[in-house]
């Protein structure tokens, strides 16, 4: 009796150890085997943290609105820095807030020879009224530039553009061109070839009359 209680015994021991390693040795994820839930916190994937595409941005959206540079009608004028007779660096958007007539021109152009000793007469008659003449002086040296400029008496300013850079850029490919800039550095006219004294009053009343309309956008 006591050895069919002690084989009982042991065999029943023997089947718990086998349960045991069963349980043990199970699959993750069997019925057999628990653990601990895994997080339920989703970690953001790489588009969540990317800027919405489904708009413009506010760089783009700035960029849309901005005036168009050119030298159509109603775009602004691009912009230039050309050297001084006296030895500065001149910009066109310097100028902002004045009305602005840009005359390219040489001193081995007749019809520029002749037509800017009445250019000086406007700029005397219209610098109260804020009028600039910008003289730009084309494919020439320097020293030619500034024998002309003392036999005339000019007192407006005068930047060189010897190489045409500039000249090119404003299709100012025949000289004298004229340009008419508003306070705002908007082109408002241009003329190419020598004014008509009669053309002068109409084509400064382009930039001189106020208000100034709005930039092309």
């Amino acid at each position: 009796m006591r050895l069919v209680l002690l084989g009982v015994v042991t065999g029943a021991l023997a089947a718990l150890g086998l349960l045991a390693a069963a349980i043990m040795l199970a699959p993750p994820g069997s019925p057999a085997q628990t653990s601990r839930p895994l997080s339920t916190i989703a970690v953001p994937s790489t588009q969540s943290r990317t800027t919405p595409t489904d708009g413009p941005s506010v760089a783009t959206a700035s960029a849309s609105t901005a005036p168009s540079v050119g030298t159509n009608l109603g775009q602004v004028a691009p912009d230039f820095a050309l050297r001084s007779l006296h030895g500065d660096t001149v910009h066109l958007s310097d100028f902002r807030g004045h009305h602005v007539w840009i005359n390219f021109w040489a001193p081995w152009c007749p019809p520029c020879r002749e037509e800017i000793p009445r250019l000086e007469g406007v700029y005397l008659t219209h610098k109260a009224d804020g009028l600039v003449v910008l003289g730009v002086a084309v494919r020439d040296s320097e020293a030619n530039i500034r024998a002309f400029v003392r036999e005339v008496g000019v007192m407006y300013p005068i930047v060189l553009d010897e190489p045409g850079d500039v000249a090119g850029r404003y299709r100012a490919l025949a000289l004298p061109v004229q340009y008419w800039v508003d306070r705002d550095g908007v082109v408002r006219g241009w003329e190419f070839g020598e004014l008509p004294p009669d053309q002068r009053d109409p084509s400064l009343a382009k930039i001189l009359a106020a208000p100034s309309p709005s930039p092309t956008r």
